[in-house]
């Protein structure tokens, strides 16, 4: 029988987070002597640039062409809400440190749908607006083929669609949120004026 081949993890959690107590420690260290907090070294820097770079490898996100992107965004933010992760109550920061770059890829995707929406917008109106001569080239061929056409035309569509859906939770939210607070000071005030907390029909 061949030896069951062990797991091998891209990061080591314990040292990362022993890493990361030295570090919030030598900074508490710092600012008690009036000094400027030490920089985060290059392990745990390594560390935050294997989790990006990981998960942008994963089925969610491999197919989009904005790799770099994702990787950018994750380690700017990781760095941004780094002092967010408080050893003291947390042990596992391989865990912290994916959810903000899972966090921080979905951010790109919005932005770079949003961009998208923007650019077939106008070359959907483009289109519209446009003599149809002007779409030809000069063997009369269209300029923007049918598939390209169809595709730019669903995806505004979908997007107007998710747009409109968000809208829609939002404002629920807000009637909901609205509602519960309404609740809540009605109950009060009944407290305040001497009114029992539920009446009973007799």
């Amino acid at each position: 029988m061949t030896e069951k081949r062990k797991s091998v993890h891209y990061v080591d959690n314990k040292k990362f987070y022993a890493e990361i107590v030295k570090h919030h420690e030598a900074c508490a260290a710092a600012r008690e002597a009036g000094k400027q907090e030490p920089r985060i070294n290059d392990y745990i820097g390594s560390c935050i640039y294997k989790i990006a770079n990981n998960l942008a490898t994963n089925a969610n996100f491999i197919s989009y062409s904005y790799k770099e992107e994702f990787i950018e965004d994750a380690i700017e933010n990781c760095i941004m809400y780094f002092k967010g992760f408080d050893h003291t109550k947390w042990t596992n920061p391989f865990a912290y440190f994916t959810q903000i770059s899972y966090n921080a890829f979905r951010r790109r995707i919005k932005k770079e749908n949003r961009l998208k929406y923007i650019k077939y917008k106008y070359l959907q109106h483009m289109i519209i607006g446009t003599d149809d001569n002007l779409m030809v080239d000069a063997d009369d061929n269209p300029v923007l083929g049918s598939q390209l056409t169809d595709n730019m035309n669903f995806f505004i569509q979908e997007y107007e669609e998710k747009e409109q859906e968000n809208k829609k939770k939002l404002k629920e939210k807000a009637a909901l949120n609205k509602e519960r607070k309404k609740n809540i000071s009605d109950f009060y005030e009944g407290h305040e004026n001497g009114k029992p907390e539920h009446s009973n029909p007799s």
